[in-house]
């Protein structure tokens, strides 16, 4: 079955692709899961330095004592005032659970639960630009807040440092190092899978650029197999047909030169053998050695006559004076003689009112054709039997008779040029077989065509569609 090159390679960019992108997404998704882990257990704090745990107490215990509740929310507004480092992050919470300060705002309204554990969960939320932000915290060992009794009033949690616009592009960075490599991997692969695909696809049209110079060489190529594309295919059909057409035509050309060759050769050895016998005096020159003479030369006028009408036919040249013709009487005008020559009848059977548009003389030389290849096959009791009738736009006229008729495998050629059913060389057998195609191009020409009726048994039987002639329009030069 054929498929479309286009669909196909369509099919296959497309599967590379996705399947490239789907792997990149899979390895950018390990990477980035493998190196957050390894970012965050870098700034996770497993446990405060003491120093920090320290100082953070010490002033979390001064701002208490020295305005309570107030001193806390002082703390956390402007830790430096208390003489701790401004990057300070912590949060306080009290006895039952709710956050009293925090340096970070989104705390404030954090939910906090203790476990059985004496783990504090800490779950806050936010929207920002339209966007829910969600942070979770577990203090794993809150460190108790005593006022200057030794009352527990609180819990401090010391909160990891915030990432800076800095350490987020270094995480960028770190991400897309990792994968670099197997990015650069990835894309030379979908490459490579890509152009082989592409070779695979467009290998047949290598072989056809390899016949095509096979054939500029003056060689014939072996036919081509398809390929299965559908665009291809066309093309390797078109162009099988083309180098068959091609040796056929070499064929022709060879056989038209050895025609031509041995039908002059016979009339030329006649006539170079005359005179040689009547230089000897080995025959008189009288009337008969003058109508043998006469005889040859006719018969090489012809064959000339036959070259430049296939010529003229050829090059669309053929001058033309068409007009309306009666038809039962220029079929009749232009055939009996012949017929009567070798003793064949005529009969004809077409109504005197049909006319037809035709070259009078180019009609007569179709006819005369015709009846020549009839008389040929059938040179002893010939009849001819020609009707016609018309329709809306032609006159279709019938032409049979009753000879052997035409082979059905040679029937698809008759009308090729050089083509002949009989393959002797005997000059009974007459011609090179340019008749019927002169007779084709002819009637072509006058805006007709012809055809073998295969059907007809009886004999050959060719039926010609003629243009029909307007009422008062005699002459259509």
């Amino acid at each position: 079955m054929r498929h479309s090159l286009v669909a196909k390679l369509t099919l296959v960019v497309a599967s590379i692709t996705v399947i490239a992108f789907a792997l990149l997404a899979y390895i950018l998704f390990q990477s980035t899961s493998s190196q957050f882990v390894k970012e965050t257990e870098s700034f996770r704090p497993r446990s405060a330095p003491l120093p920090v745990q320290q100082a953070t107490i010490t002033a979390t215990r001064t701002a208490y004592a020295s305005k309570g509740i107030d001193g806390l929310l002082e703390l956390a507004q402007d830790p430096p005032t208390f003489g701790l480092p401004e990057t300070s992050a912590f949060l306080i919470v009290d006895e039952d659970n709710q956050v009293i300060a925090s340096t970070e705002p989104i705390f404030l309204r954090a939910e906090v639960t203790k476990g059985d554990d004496e783990q504090l969960r800490i779950n806050a939320s936010e929207v920002v630009g339209g966007n829910q932000a969600t942070v979770s915290l577990t203090a794993v060992d809150p460190i108790p807040l005593l006022d200057n009794a030794g009352e527990q009033f609180g819990s401090l949690v010391i909160l990891p440092e915030p990432l800076s616009e800095k350490a987020g592009d270094a995480f960028a960075s770190s991400v897309w190092s990792s994968v670099a490599i197997w990015l650069v991997v990835v894309v030379a692969l979908a490459v490579a899978a890509t152009i082989w695909s592409l070779r695979r696809f467009l290998r047949p049209i290598d072989q056809l650029t390899d016949a095509a110079r096979v054939l500029g060489a003056g060689s014939r190529p072996a036919q081509l197999p398809i390929s299965g594309n559908a665009e291809i295919d066309r093309l390797i059909e078109a162009f099988n047909a083309a180098t068959d057409a091609i040796e056929k035509t070499e064929q022709m050309r060879k056989q038209l030169i050895s025609d031509i060759s041995h039908e002059l050769r016979t009339p030329v050895t006649n006539l170079k053998g005359q005179i040689e016998a009547v230089d000897l005096e080995l025959l008189p020159l009288d009337k008969d050695f003058v109508a043998t003479i006469r005889t040859e030369v006719r018969q090489m006028e012809g064959l000339i006559q036959d070259f430049q009408q296939l010529m003229v036919t050829d090059a669309g040249q053929v001058r033309l004076a068409m007009e309306a013709l009666p038809l039962a009487e220029t079929v009749t005008a232009a055939i009996s003689s012949s017929l009567e020559s070798v003793g064949a009848r005529l009969d004809c059977s077409i109504p005197a009112e049909i006319e037809a548009m035709a070259d009078e003389q180019r009609l007569r030389q179709v006819l005369a054709n015709l009846v020549a290849n009839s008389i040929r096959h059938k040179p002893n009791d010939l009849v001819i039997t020609v009707e016609a009738k018309e329709d809306p736009k032609f006159v279709r006229l019938s032409f049979s008779d009753n000879g052997p008729g035409i082979a059905s495998e040679d029937q698809p050629h008759i009308f090729e040029r050089f083509y002949r059913a009989e393959k002797s060389r005997s000059r009974s057998t007459g011609g090179v077989g340019l008749g019927l195609t002169i007779v084709k191009g002819l009637i072509e020409a006058m805006g007709g065509s012809i055809e073998l009726d295969a059907s007809y048994t009886k004999g050959a039987r060719f039926e010609i569609a003629l243009q029909r002639a307007r009422q008062g329009n005699l002459k259509n030069p």
